[in-house]
């Protein structure tokens, strides 16, 4: 999974900077966090890289089952 979020004092990425490593990590297969303004947040990943591992570490994360 990667993590955009600062690191204390470091400036925070750019929103295209942010996006882009994101759909790189989508495009290897990887998980991403998206987090609205509110902070509720969704665990993506792309379907064509979806197992059964990924979904049971989704509902061991999530504490519920992924819809």
């Amino acid at each position: 999974m990667i993590d955009a979020s600062p690191s204390a004092g470091t400036p925070p990425p750019s929103a295209l900077v942010t996006v882009d490593r994101t759909i790189a990590e989508l495009r290897r297969g990887g998980a991403v966090i998206i987090i609205d303004h509110s902070g509720q947040g969704m665990l993506i990943q792309s379907g064509e890289a979806l197992t059964e591992d990924s979904l049971t570490r989704f509902r061991h994360l999530a504490g519920v089952a992924p819809c």
